[in-house]
């Protein structure tokens, strides 16, 4: 009998009526609620998210980081400051500029500093100052960021005037964060999968990961239900969840399992033995200290004669 047979129908759920911990997502991603069960909520909520987080992550970073180039056995000084201005090589222009923060003034370049006095020039040079070796700066200061990666204090400045050496590098944040996106976006194709795939494969699959078919009143649960907490196990571990899906194994340990709860198999009557309950056949042997699940479903991918047509009757039985 398929899997599907085995458990309860989907059972129609009341629509919720307090989203509060969920309206702002739903609000943003325009996710339809309407003849939406419950269960069926909590799922498009949890992609949602996830692909909101994916979308954030692609943005430019909000803060750019930079770093003091100092040896690893110094401490760096709780404020240390780096000069704001200097003759730099001006990629752009092919000349070279003097770099220059003023507050107030738009543009890094001395000759696009134009009407101030030098009384308000002395009086309002920015300090870039780094703490513990750090600078952390928005990406709104467009401004600061430029005299940054302008600067011949950059590690990564191109075209550098000789006999400059570098003070500061610019972490790399972007590297963590894209790891990160990666994760999510792992995480995100595993829910996917989970909330897609057919019912079958889905109990097959959630036995597989030691989902129970039954809450703590012992009744059985709704395939939603089931599908739930089968997205939840994708989100927790993904790698491992993709591996796992759909494989051979994971569906031989689903009918093994099945086969001895519906008490069609027995490993009890001959210990160290499988046989079949109805005619005490012995079908394999059982190591000694080993699971008794495990043992048959490498007898089972064993994939001898006498494997193929103890499976194929199994299920055939089930």
């Amino acid at each position: 009998m398929p899997a599907s047979k085995q458990v309860k129908q989907e059972m129609q759920l009341p629509v919720l009526n307090a989203l509060s911990d969920v309206q702002e997502v739903i609000k943003e991603e325009k996710l339809p609620i309407k003849e939406m069960n419950e269960e069926e909520l909590k799922l498009k909520v949890l992609i949602a998210k996830t692909e909101k987080k994916i979308k954030d992550q692609q943005r430019e970073p909000e803060m750019y980081v930079f770093k003091l180039l100092t040896p690893e056995s110094q401490k760096p000084k709780t404020y240390e400051s780096i000069v704001n201005e200097m003759p730099v090589f001006d990629n752009e222009t092919g000349n070279v500029r003097t770099a220059r923060l003023i507050r107030g003034a738009s543009s890094i370049w001395m000759d696009e500093q134009e009407g101030y006095t030098p009384q308000f020039i002395q009086r309002n040079k920015l300090d870039i100052i780094f703490n513990n070796g750090y600078l952390r700066v928005p990406r709104t200061n467009k401004t600061l960021l430029k005299y940054l990666f302008n600067s011949d204090d950059y590690d990564k400045k191109e075209n550098r005037l000789k006999g400059k050496k570098p003070k500061y590098t610019l972490v790399n944040t972007l590297d963590m964060e894209n790891k990160e996106l990666e994760k999510e976006e792992a995480r995100l194709r595993a829910i996917n999968y989970a909330m897609n795939a057919s019912t079958e494969d889905m109990m097959i699959h959630a036995e597989f990961l030691g989902i129970g078919m039954t809450n703590q009143f012992g009744e059985q649960k709704s395939v939603s239900k089931v599908r739930v907490e089968y997205a939840g196990k994708a989100g927790e571990k993904p790698d491992y969840f993709m591996s796992t899906a759909g494989t051979p194994v994971s569906k031989a340990q689903y009918f093994v399992k099945k086969g001895l709860e519906s008490g069609i198999l027995d490993v009890t009557t001959k210990k160290g033995y499988l046989i079949w309950k109805d005619s005490d056949k012995v079908i394999t042997e059982i190591p000694f200290g080993k699971s008794a699940i495990e043992s048959i479903t490498n007898f089972v991918m064993s994939k001898t004669d006498e494997a193929e047509s103890f499976y194929a009757r199994l299920k055939d039985v089930l």
